[in-house]
């Protein structure tokens, strides 16, 4: 039998358009970067992490679906404030907000920790995916800036692991993260496991991102870092 929810994000990411988050220019992710909210608040890594639940936890929409939703409904990148408004509202509600309150219920049923515990478990879990976005849309507007003509599709991201791509260059950017995806290994797939076997072959350029050193910015490759890669490409 379908998974209803399943059926919903396939037709939600096939209908999708990837507009705003191939034209943003350097000055508009400069602006979103310095305006954003700080994600994480005032939490602790220390105690976020331990709540495993949370931190396993899956939806049907891939963050990297209403991200990207969000982006293109409103025309620009959203800062952290923005998205929680909009993740809260029609028509994205479902996709994000709804599961995340269930799963923090569910969390304090079968854990026995308090809400607050378990809230801001969450807000550091969704909170790291803004970081994230925001890191790699700079990324995306910064190889535009330099002339590269990469384009990119939250079904390439969440299915094969792509970020983008120029012609037939596979491009995936790593957050210097082994828990979540970073060039020498973690828990994401890179996109060759999926592509590998593609005829004709795909040539494959992983881009390491800075990892957060510095609590409540967004941390951002330098423009030396990012034009190692652009001769590559």
């Amino acid at each position: 039998m379908d998974d209803p929810h399943r059926t919903a994000v396939v037709t939600a990411v096939m209908a999708h358009k990837s507009r705003v988050v191939t034209t943003a220019t350097l000055d508009d992710m400069n602006q979103v970067c310095r305006t954003t909210k700080h994600a994480l608040g005032q939490l602790k890594k220390s105690e976020t992490k331990k709540v495993t639940y949370i931190q396993d936890w899956t939806t049907a929409f891939a963050g990297a679906h209403v991200f990207h939703f969000i982006t293109e409904h409103d025309g620009a990148v959203p800062t952290w404030q923005r998205f929680r408004k909009q993740c809260a509202a029609e028509p994205f509600r479902h996709m994000l907000w709804e599961p995340a309150q269930q799963a923090i219920d569910s969390c304090i049923k079968e854990t026995g920790i308090s809400k607050e515990r378990a809230r801001d478990a969450m807000q550091w879990r969704i909170g790291n995916m803004s970081y994230s976005f925001l890191r790699e849309q700079w990324a995306h507007a910064y190889l535009r800036h330099r002339g590269v003509e990469i384009l990119q599709h939250p079904l390439a991201d969440a299915l094969f692991g792509v970020d983008g791509w120029v012609d037939n260059t596979v491009i995936s950017f790593f957050i210097g993260n082994r828990t979540f995806r970073s060039a020498s290994g973690g828990r994401k797939n890179p996109a060759a496991t999926y592509l590998g076997a593609a005829q004709p072959a795909f040539s494959y350029i992983n881009i390491e991102l800075p990892a957060a050193r510095k609590f409540g910015v967004v941390m951002l490759p330098t423009a030396e870092q990012l034009d190692r890669y652009v001769k590559r490409i």
